[in-house]
């Protein structure tokens, strides 16, 4: 691997200082989904802090909520968040299932709390496609319980 990207990054050495890009790290400083297709707009922590603390709080809690909602809705399919919960609560113990529940709250947490406005766009229902296979297990273990 590391002879197929070294021309790249020594590329961008070269030409800009650094290794990677820093265009990704403008995503944590979005005041709006908006802002991903901004051209010329200044997102860096002082234009955002210069938003204001109520907003940034603001935006924090509907990102948490927003995505929960998108957790529930395509995770657990609605109806059957419950079995999913259940069969969480049955396999609690096994070591797949804490590390996927670790895996679940941090990226729940991260998305909803780094990257707000990405996450909302979609890019959450995105990363819980991640669990599908243990979401089926989980809702299968929770049906035995009925």
């Amino acid at each position: 691997m590391a002879a197929v990207i070294s021309p790249w990054l020594i590329h961008n050495w070269a030409t800009t200082d650094r290794l990677l890009s820093t265009a990704g790290a403008k995503t944590l400083f979005l005041t709006t989904y908006d802002d991903l297709y901004s051209f010329g707009k200044t997102l860096n922590l002082p234009a955002y802090l210069a938003w204001g603390a109520q907003n940034i709080v603001r935006s924090k809690l509907d990102g948490l909520g927003a995505n929960l909602v998108t957790l529930v809705a395509v995770d657990g399919l609605v109806l059957l968040a419950p079995l999913a919960l259940a069969g969480f609560w049955l396999r609690r113990r096994d070591r797949l299932y804490q590390m996927a529940a670790l895996y679940g709250v941090a990226l729940y947490l991260v998305m909803s709390l780094v990257f707000t406005f990405p996450a909302c766009g979609g890019e959450c229902f995105i990363r819980a496609r991640r669990f599908c296979p243990l979401s089926l297990l989980r809702r299968w273990s929770g049906w035995t319980l009925l």
